[in-house]
């Protein structure tokens, strides 16, 4: 990717009331439309966990060690609620638990993934139409893991960690589309001025 397409200038940080884990299809780590790179750029925390690497057997030992995990898939027995990921007092610090890969890889690992049967799984509320475009879905249930976890955060009562992630996954999607030409420049840049009104007098110029 070109300078002027790489939004790492324009991306903020955010730190969440919980704990983040994501446990990743093998297959997904180089694909250009994963979006888990970019939640490890503005979520630092992130703990990513490979499934299915050869000659890497899965620890299931991380589940043991989490208080209060649940783990989000869209055939959760429940919708995640706000005390799923909130923190009270001396309460243990929640986990989020996302599955990251294709649908029909996420449905295989909900079940394989060693210690994951054992969790309570939860599904996210009916939303608005997703932002993510790079990747096809199946269904509006089914989106990419990066706008799995804006949700989660709505959920748990932080709107303004939830602007700041969708405005960041907004940005890219927009960088993303125009550099595999599904959006031509003007339309692009009309969107990237959106996006960063107010915020950067440096804003990207699309060329």
């Amino acid at each position: 990717m070109t300078p002027e397409l790489c939004a790492c200038p324009w991306l903020e940080e955010v730190e969440l009331g919980f704990d983040l884990v994501v446990v990743r299809h093998a297959y997904e780590r180089n694909r250009g439309s994963n979006t888990v790179r970019l939640l490890q750029k503005v979520v630092p925390a992130t703990r990513v966990l490979p499934f299915g690497t050869e000659g890497s057997p899965f620890d299931a030992e991380t589940f043991r060690e989490m208080q209060r995990p649940v783990v989000l898939f869209p055939r959760g027995d429940r919708v995640l609620a706000p005390g799923d990921l909130v923190r009270e007092g001396d309460d243990a610090r929640p986990s989020l638990i996302v599955l990251d890969g294709s649908w029909s890889q996420c449905r295989r690992m909900a079940r394989r993934v060693p210690g994951i049967t054992e969790l309570p799984f939860v599904r996210l509320p009916p939303s608005p139409e997703r932002v993510w475009q790079l990747r096809r879905s199946e269904s509006p249930a089914h989106v990419c893991t990066f706008e799995a976890v804006v949700r989660a955060v709505e959920v748990a009562g932080s709107p303004t960690a939830a602007a700041v992630l969708q405005s960041s996954l907004a940005i890219v999607d927009v960088l993303g589309r125009h550099s595999r030409g599904f959006l031509d420049r003007d339309a692009a840049q009309r969107r990237l001025d959106a996006l960063l009104e107010g915020r950067a007098d440096d804003r990207p110029q699309l060329r």
